[in-house]
C-alpha cells in the first residue's frame, strides 16, 4: 500500500491535484481492513506530509474502529487533524456501518463543530434515508 501511495502522490503532485485516503473502520470484521488505528497513521505520517496526502475522516468508520481497537476517538482526530481535508458523516450503532442520518447531541458534534474544521468539506453519506431526515440534518449546519 505504501509503495502504491507514493506513486499516487507523485502523480498527483505532478498534475497539481490533491489526493486523500479515507479512514476505515469495522467492528465485526476489523481484521480485514487497513488504516483503522492510530498506529497505522503514525507509520503513514513518517512518509507523507499534510500537503502531500490528505485524509477523508469517516466518522462512522471512526466509531467502529475505535470500539474494535479500543482507542480514543478524540485522540485519533487530534493525531490526523493536520491531514484532514474532508469529514464524511453518518451515524451507526457501533457494530455496523449503517450510514444513518446524524443525530443531535452525539459524540461526533464536537468534531464537526471544531473550529479547525470550519472550512473542511462535509460529506453526508446516508443510505435509505427519507428526504425529510436529510433536510433536517442539512438544517443542523
Amino acid at each position: 500500500m505504501l509503495n502504491a501511495l507514493k506513486k499516487i502522490v507523485k502523480f498527483a503532485k505532478k498534475n497539481k491535484v490533491k489526493v486523500a485516503i479515507e479512514t476505515e473502520g469495522s467492528f465485526k470484521k476489523k481484521h480485514l481492513l487497513l488504516m483503522q488505528t492510530p498506529q497505522e497513521y503514525k507509520k503513514l505520517f513518517k512518509h507523507f506530509k499534510p500537503q502531500d496526502l490528505g485524509i477523508n475522516l469517516n466518522i462512522g468508520h471512526l466509531n467502529l474502529a475505535s470500539r474494535g481497537f479500543k482507542f480514543s476517538k478524540n485522540s485519533f482526530v487530534d493525531l490526523i487533524k493536520p491531514y484532514v481535508v474532508a469529514l464524511e458523516l453518518s451515524h451507526n450503532n457501533g457494530e455496523e456501518d449503517q450510514h444513518l442520518p446524524l443525530k443531535r447531541k452525539t459524540w461526533y458534534w464536537k468534531i464537526i463543530n471544531d473550529p479547525f474544521f470550519i472550512k473542511t468539506y462535509k460529506i453526508l453519506e446516508f443510505r435509505n434515508a427519507d428526504i425529510k431526515k436529510i433536510k433536517k440534518v442539512i438544517n443542523y449546519f
